[in-house]
């Protein structure tokens, strides 16, 4: 049987999914649209931050995050793709 700590727990995370799932597939609710700052779930780099992404509102050649700071965009960004709104949310979460 889980505790009520563990029970909040992952209420809170259905939640934030939930919350994150509605932001990535309304791109008009997007505060500095066509940019969406994201932060991956467990990743971290090598000095223990977590890792940033930002996803671009082009859903028509998938789900894109660029890899990095939204300030420091550039046209060489290393990316990740995917095919759903729920494959990008399994890594990534709204920051």
């Amino acid at each position: 049987m889980k505790t009520k700590r563990e029970i909040d727990a992952l209420a809170s995370k259905v939640m934030q999914v939930s919350r994150d799932q509605g932001m990535i597939t309304n791109p008009d609710a997007w505060p500095n649209w066509p940019y969406l700052p994201l932060r991956h779930r467990t990743e971290k780099d090598n000095g223990g931050m977590a890792i940033l992404g930002v996803h671009y509102a082009n859903h028509d050649k998938g789900y894109i995050v660029y890899l990095g700071s939204m300030y420091d965009m550039t046209s060489d960004m290393p990316k990740r793709v995917y095919q759903t709104a729920q494959e990008l949310l399994a890594d990534w979460m709204v920051d």
